[in-house]
């Protein structure tokens, strides 16, 4: 019989089964101006949102251990952050599975926000107020982010019980503990139950009632996400999806290290880790400062956590990416900053960090540009046909002319 596709069915009603703070935004501006937003603005508004709130963290990781190296760089690692096949894939079909998604990174990365500004200020309790709020609306936004959350908390309370400062702890975690509640009676109203969210009655995929979380599924997502190739052809957009023409879901169509060359700087890690064990004495201006070590290893550890949650999860698609790709990018920049001390006195090699670290990021940026015309499927060229066939044409032009000047 018929039935609506990816809803949650329990006792007669349909449910959606994401988190609900994206559609309160909604309906907080259509109870407000009575004009229903169109639904993919609250994508658009945290894409540029997020971008703002991730080059404000690099800038400040920057400006407070890493001021030696080019003040461009914060700006190019944003570049990279958001100008990228899986980021712009959130773009390409603002629909509700992408909307869930980039509202929570959104919250998530607000949270981390007001964490390194209440270090920088432990004066302004508002700070925690933000970042508890702000984690959980992320959780209320994305489920499994609550991977991150408690990875930060972990990281974070034990700080305050070490110095008996119970108003700082009430300031992050009353708001959090606020929305958490707040969700789970959400979940009881509709389910009868505080922590089903629905996920257990949805009827889309039968596969998510057998086995949805696995370590069988590791190898293949580990292969999928990482390494699945990227099709190029001779025609605008040249970067096009492997999936069968008019196909529209969004299987992975790329995996990060074909379709984001500057994931590759990863291999700075083990010079770098060679480095530092023969010349410890070197990062002492870096480590003395405590709040470096507990930040980082925080932001990494949860991106690792989102990572591995995904790598047994019984679905795999494009969009997940997100999940962990800015503290990727936050670890490639720390990466990067970190041999570019090392380079101080050794201007040649310096200049060569920098002409690949910029190289790579324009690679990025240009397959996700062109990439993001065909991924998701068609999406663009369905949407806007004239449109399509004009960058079509001088894109094509472009480049029979740049194949004709080398032949």
């Amino acid at each position: 019989m018929p039935y609506h596709w990816d809803a949650s069915y329990y006792k007669g009603k349909y449910y959606l089964y994401w988190g609900p703070v994206p559609a309160l935004a909604f309906a907080t501006v259509e109870g407000i101006a009575h004009v229903r937003p169109p639904g993919s603005l609250i994508v658009i508004i945290c894409f540029i949102g997020l971008s703002f709130i991730f080059l404000r963290i690099l800038f400040w990781i920057w400006s407070r251990f890493f001021f030696s190296a080019p003040g461009f760089s914060p700006e190019l690692f944003t570049l990279i952050g958001f100008i990228n096949l899986p980021f712009l894939f959130l773009l390409g079909r603002p629909v509700i599975y992408e909307t869930s998604i980039i509202t929570g990174q959104f919250f998530l990365f607000l949270g981390l926000l007001g964490w390194t500004l209440y270090t920088a200020n432990p004066n302004k309790a508002g700070w925690l107020v933000m970042a508890g709020l702000s984690w959980g609306l992320a959780i209320g936004s994305r489920y499994n982010l609550v991977i991150s959350v408690v990875v930060y908390l972990t990281y974070i309370v034990p700080q305050f019980i070490r110095d008996q400062n119970w108003k700082r702890i009430a300031s992050l975690l009353v708001p959090l503990a606020s929305c958490i509640v707040a969700l789970g009676l959400y979940n009881f109203a509709r389910f009868g139950n505080l922590f089903e969210t629905g996920f257990s009655y949805q009827l889309s995929i039968p596969e998510a009632k057998t086995e949805t979380y696995s370590i069988s599924y590791l190898p293949s997502n580990f292969y999928i996400y990482l390494f699945y190739p990227m099709t190029i052809t001779g025609e605008f957009p040249f970067v096009i999806s492997s999936l069968p023409f008019g196909k529209q879901f969004d299987e992975i169509t790329a995996g990060l290290l074909p379709s984001t060359p500057v994931v590759w700087l990863l291999a700075l890690a083990i010079p770098l880790f060679v480095l530092a064990k023969s010349q410890a004495s070197q990062h002492q201006n870096i480590t003395a400062d405590k709040s470096f070590r507990p930040l980082i290893f925080m932001i990494f550890i949860a991106g690792l956590g989102q990572f591995l949650y995904l790598m047994v999860f019984f679905y795999d698609a494009m969009r997940y990416v997100a999940d962990f790709y800015l503290p990727l990018i936050l670890g490639i920049a720390i990466l990067v900053w970190q041999a570019d001390r090392y380079l101080q006195n050794v201007l040649s090699l310096r200049i060569v960090l920098w002409l690949a670290v910029i190289g790579l990021a324009c690679w990025t940026a240009g397959i996700g540009f062109f990439g993001g015309f065909d991924i998701p499927p068609q999406t663009f060229r369905d949407s806007n046909p004239t449109l399509y066939i004009n960058l079509a044409s001088y894109w094509n032009k472009l480049y029979a002319g740049i194949i004709f000047m080398f032949h």
